[in-house]
């Protein structure tokens, strides 16, 4: 067991000691003995209490001004002793909290001791005084000497907080009560616990010591235990030895074993298992490692095959689960979009009807996008072209009312569901914003592609709005909402205008995991309506719809 390892059992097992004289001290002082002052009866609770506890000198009882009124043994023939002058009965007294004191000699008993100290309360609520016990020094270091072998190579100190050595084995006559404080200065109050090499040694033999300071040692004490190099030297060449004896012994049996056995009895059925573990990582859980006979492979491979079972029955369940998830939030989000949409056919204000339409096809693109989650065959990734041709379609039929175009370009993007459902969004604004404001001899272009991390969407129509003055407008709802949803990305939403035409590109970087489909980042210049030009582009292409005829402005 290693040195900081057996400093921190100390340290718990001391941390004991005293937690268990605070129970004595809680226990004592509620009895009718103490709290109706009753010298003689205290006496004799107090001796009763020695006798169970034979590591406690005595018990005293002492009022707030430290006035000893309460012993278990007599004291000196001119009376009782005040202890008003001891910082564990100050401590005890300003926060009404169990102290622990310094190793000191007792004034009734003159035995060097470790003062435990508790203030009480009176009948009436108010501090009466502090129970104190002495904790006889000797018993401690008999204690902690039956818990380990403690030689001249394996030490152990217990230092109050003062430096003062209160248990030090072996040796514990010659350093009891001397200062080991230039030997532990360095670690007694380091914040946290550690291992040290050290030659400031209280006998000077360099060791390696293991210690719980005083900041986190039991009331404030420091525990060390210190092991020579030597020692430790000599059980690592002893372990090392041994070790190596065993891994050369099992090493030339095992290779003996596998020469003879490995062909017949392991290499197949592992080949066996290995087959069913490469398809169930693929996905495949319905394979199975197919073996007869007995032995240990043969149940190795049975409860594979059980867990294998269990796993496909979960993941059958899982997928179930989401599927209705799925369903039920896309049922929803389309009841939605019918409950905005029927109304707003009924209000004879066209902006309040222009709202309330737009707001029912930004639900009706978040349905759309959970449908394709939806039909995804893993359920975590959307095809964005399958749902942006889809909506581009949709949104052309509603609000292209003369002959024109609109040409989609997308690639076979597969994005999950954290990118695609703001994407999803995002299109829908973009893309009603180009078609309301677009010339009515011009045309709407839709292109989304993959370059280098990042995913483009690029909405372009005609129009004479110039760059400047798109510069200059903080736009309308739609336009503000992009806005967000970029920064939400960790995007922009950039607008460029050439030629006439006017683009708005929302860039945004792919996660790690972003498939793309076989036609995604084809080469050539795509043109732009307006004469907006972009690299890149795929085969799948789409033209649909009809040109708008509002005014050529933007949201």
């Amino acid at each position: 067991m290693g040195v900081s390892r057996q400093a921190d059992l100390v340290a718990t097992d001391l941390a004991a000691i005293f937690d268990g004289g605070r129970q004595v001290l809680a226990t004592l002082t509620s009895l009718a003995q103490v709290q109706d002052h009753d010298i003689a009866g205290c006496g004799v609770m107090a001796r009763q209490a020695m006798k169970v506890h034979d590591g406690y000198d005595n018990i005293v009882v002492a009022d707030g001004a430290g006035q000893i009124w309460c012993s278990g043994i007599e004291g000196p023939a001119r009376g009782l002793p005040n202890v008003a002058d001891r910082a564990y009965f100050n401590q005890a007294i300003k926060t009404g909290r169990f102290s622990v004191g310094e190793l000191v000699p007792g004034r009734i008993t003159g035995k060097p001791s470790v003062q435990l100290a508790l203030p009480y309360a009176g009948r009436e609520g108010s501090l009466a005084g502090v129970m104190i016990i002495s904790l006889n020094a000797d018993w401690l270091a008999r204690h902690f000497a039956a818990t380990g072998e403690w030689t001249t190579d394996h030490t152990l100190t217990l230092a109050d907080r003062m430096g003062s050595v209160v248990v030090r084995l072996p040796g514990n006559e010659k350093f009891r009560g001397t200062s080991a404080r230039s030997n532990i200065e360095e670690v007694q109050w380091s914040p946290q616990r550690g291992v040290v090499e050290t030659i400031k040694t209280m006998d000077g033999v360099p060791r390696l010591v293991g210690y719980v300071p005083s900041t986190i040692g039991p009331e404030g004490f420091y525990i060390g235990v210190a092991e020579s190099r030597d020692a430790i030297y000599a059980a690592l060449n002893r372990a090392t030895l041994r070790s190596s004896l065993i891994n050369g012994v099992g090493l030339a049996a095992a290779m003996l074993v596998a020469w003879f056995m490995g062909a017949r009895l392991v290499r197949r059925p592992v080949n066996l298992l290995l087959m069913a573990a490469k398809s169930w990582r693929s996905g495949d859980l319905s394979r199975r490692a197919s073996m007869v006979g007995k032995g240990e492979f043969i149940e190795l491979a049975m409860a594979f095959n059980e867990m294998a079972e269990h796993l496909e029955q979960a993941s059958a369940h899982k997928d179930m689960l989401h599927s209705e998830l799925s369903h039920r939030m896309m049922n929803s989000l389309q009841i939605l979009a019918t409950l905005i949409d029927r109304p707003a056919r009924t209000l004879a204000d066209t902006n309040a009807r222009q709202t309330l339409t737009e707001a029912a096809g930004r639900v009706r693109s978040m349905a759309m996008a959970y449908q394709r989650l939806h039909r995804s065959p893993d359920g975590a990734t959307v095809n964005v072209a399958d749902f942006l041709q889809a909506q581009c379609s949709d949104l052309a039929d509603a609000m292209m009312a003369t002959p024109g175009r609109l040409e989609v370009d997308v690639a076979p993007i597969l994005l999950p569901v954290s990118q695609a459902m703001p994407l999803a969004l995002a299109a829908n604004e973009m893309l009603t914003n180009a078609l309301k404001h677009g010339q009515a001899d011009g045309g709407v272009k839709v292109t989304l592609k993959a370059e280098g991390r990042r995913c483009i969407l690029t909405v372009a129509n005609a129009g004479d709005l110039a760059t400047d003055t798109i510069g200059k407008r903080k736009g309308g709802f739609g336009l503000q909402l992009v806005q967000a949803i970029a920064a939400q990305l960790g995007g922009e939403l950039r607008p460029k205008a050439a030629g006439g035409g006017v683009a708005f590109i929302l860039s945004f970087p792919l996660e790690d995991e972003i498939i793309l489909g076989t036609n995604a980042g084809g080469g050539g210049a795509i043109a732009d309506p307006g004469g907006v030009d972009e690299p890149g582009g795929v085969d799948e292409k789409v033209i649909l719809g009809r040109p708008p005829t509002a005014a050529p402005t933007n949201t």
